[in-house]
């Protein structure tokens, strides 16, 4: 899937069934739906996760993803490249 995670993961998440996803799953999933900074931002806050800071770096590359519109492949390339965690390991 798009958003590299399990679809049973995904779907947990959207029933309502998994409670604490992760703050990089839901990064993830926003990135492959294509949502904008405001709505990951308010996900990220209404999940109980640190929204993207500006002053991380690794959240800035995440940022200007959004921003640029770029997919989740290109998000996460560009984290690898500069030596950052990236959102989801290769399989």
């Amino acid at each position: 899937n798009e958003a590299h995670l399990h679809h049973s993961y995904v779907g947990n998440i959207v029933n309502g069934k998994k409670r604490n996803p992760s703050r990089d799953a839901l990064i993830s999933i926003c990135l492959a739906i294509g949502t904008t900074v405001e709505e990951v931002q308010y996900l990220l806050k209404y999940a109980g996760q640190a929204p993207l800071y500006v002053r991380r770096r690794r959240d800035v590359i995440i940022w200007f993803g959004f921003m640029k519109h770029e997919n989740l492949d290109t998000v996460n390339s560009n984290l690898v490249d500069r030596g950052l965690t990236p959102l989801y390991k290769d399989q």
